[in-house]
């Protein structure tokens, strides 16, 4: 998964690997694959600077960032849609997991504009820890964040696809989105 964390700075920082087991892939893996991803803050667009296990990005504020890559698997063309803050409820994304409220615990997850009702949804908490939730008939669900530190928030979708990227052609494709948020 692709997963984006506030720096202290209020630069953004990218990561590509597997949370839970806290496994970062590096620029001799697929993290390379994400080099060129730009993040999008507000109105304003960021390049990254490439480093060994991570991306960073030269964000400035509090405001909410979002990066997005495609990467083709096998057949498949995967879409990773990263977003960190709960400032805002806007959607700007295909698929994106945002707040009901600025800093709220409660989310929606919405694809293609709709609300999804009975999506599988995954709370990573900063200790590794995970809970496996489900949205309502709204498209809603709540979190409990008992840790201070990192919490990542993944949802996936299958689109039933068939296309070309980058000149391959791929017979499925799926998103996978996080949100990411810091808990004091």
């Amino acid at each position: 998964m692709l997963w984006l964390a506030p720096e202290e700075n209020n630069q953004t920082l990218a990561y590509y690997g597997e949370f839970s087991a806290g496994e970062l892939d590096n620029q001799t893996g697929a993290l390379k694959t994400f080099n060129t991803a730009k993040a999008q803050q507000g109105d304003k667009e960021y390049s990254a600077k490439v480093e060994t296990d991570h991306l960073i990005y030269a964000t400035t504020g509090e405001q909410d960032v979002r990066v997005s890559q495609d990467m083709l698997y096998d057949e498949t063309l995967i879409n990773f849609l990263a977003k960190t803050g709960r400032q805002n409820s806007n959607v700007t994304m295909e698929m994106e997991i945002v707040p009901v409220a600025t800093n709220a615990k409660q989310f929606t997850v919405i694809y293609d504009g709709k609300r999804l009702s009975g999506q599988e949804v995954v709370v990573f908490a900063p200790n590794r820890w995970s809970k496996t939730y489900y949205t309502n008939d709204k498209g809603q669900f709540s979190v409990e964040t008992p840790w201070t530190g990192l919490y990542v928030i993944e949802a996936g979708k299958a689109v039933e696809e068939f296309g070309k990227y980058q000149e391959k052609a791929y017979k499925s494709r799926y998103i996978v989105s996080t949100l990411s948020f810091e808990i004091d």
